[in-house]
């Protein structure tokens, strides 16, 4: 049963987060500002509690059931949360719910303490009629909200939540299993079934406190997690907030026209099935092992290196030094540098290496594959934009004295975005392709004096024209957009185990002396190996970061060329997250780009195509 799914999407404005208890809600609250609203629009003598207030664009209200007014302990269960859920939608009329809390975690499910999950799928544990149709609707299985960009922008888990109202280890072992859960908890699907049922989108953001599948006692456990589990649950539901501020429509947002996105979940969902993983790799090995001898050489591997440099975008072997050099590298994975035959086990392994970097490097920067075709171009051309638009990029150009009328409409074409379905003017296949047949087609006297007016007038005649040769030609682009603000690293330094994690990972490879002193050199080599789990570009990848890495190193004396212990070093790399978040803060990153791809996407590389032998 997918959730809400009758309602038309529309802008979010109003958003109700419903929270169990008070210690979960009050880190969110401080995190969006909010404050207690003491006229409640809830009826009089409940306990519930409003927390308020407008944060950017958006009226939030956290919703938290109260204390239960003999007991005075926190009104948990699916019965406060059903009946708040309700009195929410009724009284606030929200375009969207969150349920946000804690969560146990099912260890051998890849859950981990300190997890962040968006739940794909919610259920109730204990609800069993053992009667046909009547045991579904106890179980309640509901899919939550799709957000898809949501998850792929957070890089948050994903899981299925059990729902219960009890609290204990050895029951929860067996449902979950049944229910194929990685999380339990005690509102979840509640919230759910009353969402449902009312026609509201729900989300569901569940942290993880204690693993439900080992012997440690959960109440101990969950107690010594609380608040640091509790701060980070605060940070991610602030982010998924700004997520979805940032957001005209639906929190899934749209994507672009005649787009395809690649983000790298095809890739993973090969290599995660080891058994089809292993089929692959059976097929390609065969297909490359042209002796039959069952082992590789390094003539045997060339066909597999040059698909993986077109599955990266490199250029053909031969064209530059540059590539040759990675093409060289990924041979050297295969052989470890030595001119030895591969076993089919060492390709396995390092295929499925580089295949996961490709994986994580898609996920992290999505490609979006856009077929330009004119259609918008030439919605852009006949809107009432289009002047006002034109006369702000004319005022920008900047040519030569002496320039004529045609280098300035190149120049128009140049300011031009594939969001006004122009692919880049400035690569030479759609010049010498698109653009200069077009403007030798027009002839005319190029010598004329150019005013704004004759721009704008010759320039919509041949943006006509372009319009046209892309509908006989469309081109295909691949587009990639991101801002580098500084939220993955507030989220990593947010989570402490997950800090903890990654700083032991990263400080693992690095060389010590005798004393176990670390040169604070290696520190850049330290933060690329941080840098996925902080949602940072590898360095070398983008100048301004590299800049303001350099900034920043350099502020912290990171290059005096000192040794400093183990643990200095970890505080070290800590402050430079810290120092770099502030400043992508103050000042993010936005990086685009558009690349012309002159081959059909399928046939670029049969890295991951299905071989012909069976």
């Amino acid at each position: 049963m997918a959730m809400a799914s009758e309602t038309k999407k529309r802008p979010i404005s109003t958003i109700v987060i419903v929270v169990a208890m008070q210690t979960e809600a009050l880190p969110i609250v401080n995190q969006l500002q909010l404050k207690e609203d003491l006229n409640s629009a809830f009826p009089k003598g409940v306990p519930w509690v409003r927390y308020h207030g407008a944060y950017k664009d958006l009226d939030i209200s956290i919703i938290w059931p109260g204390k239960d007014t003999v007991l005075g302990v926190d009104c948990i269960g699916t019965i406060s949360a059903s009946l708040v859920t309700y009195a929410s939608i009724q009284a606030l009329e929200p375009d969207l719910i969150i349920n946000a809390g804690t969560a146990g975690g099912f260890k051998a499910k890849g859950a981990t303490v300190g997890d962040i999950f968006l739940v794909s799928h919610v259920a109730f544990r204990d609800r069993r009629i053992p009667i046909p149709v009547f045991d579904l609707y106890g179980i309640g299985l509901r899919q939550a909200f799709s957000t898809p960009n949501l998850l792929r922008s957070l890089n948050l888990k994903v899981g299925k939540l059990s729902t219960s109202d009890s609290f204990e280890a050895q029951q929860v072992k067996a449902s979950i299993i049944e229910n194929d859960a990685t999380l339990e908890d005690m509102e979840g699907a509640a919230v759910a079934y009353v969402a449902d049922v009312l026609k509201v989108p729900a989300i569901f953001i569940k942290a993880v406190t204690n693993f439900v599948d080992r012997d440690k006692p959960l109440i101990v456990e969950c107690r010594q997690n609380w608040e640091a589990v509790t701060a980070a649950l605060g940070l991610a539901v602030a982010e998924v907030v700004d997520f979805i501020n940032g957001k005209s429509g639906s929190v899934t947002t749209k994507k672009k026209s005649k787009g395809e996105v690649m983000d790298g979940s095809d890739i993973m969902e090969l290599v995660g099935n080891d058994q089809v993983f292993s089929n692959f790799v059976d097929h390609k090995f065969q297909e490359l092992d042209r002796d039959r001898d069952g082992t590789l050489s390094v003539k045997e591997l060339q066909p597999a290196v040059a698909d993986i440099g077109a599955a990266l975008g490199l250029p053909s072997q031969g064209a530059s030094p540059d590539s040759d050099h990675i093409y060289s590298e990924v041979l050297n994975e295969f052989t470890h540098g030595k001119q030895e035959k591969v076993t089919k086990t060492e390709f396995k392994e390092v295929l499925s290496d580089i295949l996961i970097g490709m994986a994580a490097g898609l996920k992290r920067d999505p490609i979006v594959i856009l077929r330009i075709d004119g259609e918008d171009l030439s919605e852009f051309i006949s809107s009432p934009n289009f002047e006002l638009e034109m006369v702000s990029k004319f005022e920008q150009i900047e040519l030569p004295e002496g320039s004529g009328l045609k280098d300035y409409i190149v120049k128009g074409f140049e300011k031009l975005t594939v969001d006004l379905g122009m692919p880049p003017a400035s690569d030479s296949w759609v010049k010498s392709n698109i653009i200069e047949p077009v403007l030798e087609s027009d002839g005319g006297n190029d010598q004329q004096p150019i005013s704004q007016e004759v721009f704008l007038k010759e320039f919509h005649k041949a943006a006509e024209r372009v319009a046209q040769k892309l509908k006989e030609q469309p081109v295909i682009v691949a587009h990639t957009d991101n801002t580098f603000e500084g939220s993955g690293i507030k989220r990593l330094l947010s989570n402490k185990f997950e800090l903890d994690k990654i700083l032991e990972t990263a400080t693992k490879s690095i060389p010590k002396d005798r004393q176990g002193k670390m040169p604070k050199e290696y520190l850049r080599v330290a933060l690329d190996v941080v840098a996925p789990s902080a949602g940072l570009p590898p360095f070398g990848a983008i100048e301004e970061m590299d800049r303001d890495i350099a900034s920043v190193m350099k502020m912290l004396d990171a290059d005096d060329g000192q040794l400093v212990k183990e643990e200095e070093f970890k505080k070290l790399l800590t402050e430079i997250l810290g120092s770099l978040m502030l400043q992508l803060e103050g000042n993010p990153i936005a990086v685009s780009t558009n690349s012309v791809v002159h081959e059909p996407i399928a046939s670029a590389s049969s890295l991951l195509q299905p071989s012909s032998s069976s």
